[in-house]
């Protein structure tokens, strides 16, 4: 088993700056994690979760597209209650992400 946090990987991403530079200067904790567990026949589970302080707002198992962590990204946003910034609202809109529009 081993668990990523992928929040340094993305922090100076356009998209994903402006919430990470939100939450430290609000001392609230962000991190996004990805645990990879190994199965039987050598097959990898992948889940990934976003938190912000001590809760979950969402979690993935075995996502594969850059869709999944870019609606978790919009999550924290409307969690937080923080306008969704126009870099990540175009990659919304490219990706047609039908779950984050109908809510």
């Amino acid at each position: 088993m081993s668990i990523q946090n992928l929040r340094n990987k993305y922090k100076e991403h356009p998209c994903f700056k402006p919430l990470i530079d939100y939450c430290e200067e609000k001392n609230i904790s962000f991190e996004i994690m990805k645990e990879a567990v190994v199965k039987d026949t050598y097959t990898i589970k992948k889940t990934y979760y976003m938190k912000v302080d001590d809760i979950i707002i969402t979690s993935y198992v075995d996502m594969y597209s850059w869709n999944d962590l870019i609606l978790m990204m919009a999550k924290a946003y409307t969690y937080l209650g923080l306008e969704i910034p126009k870099s990540l609202d175009a990659l919304l809109y490219f990706f047609n992400d039908k779950k984050y529009f109908n809510s």
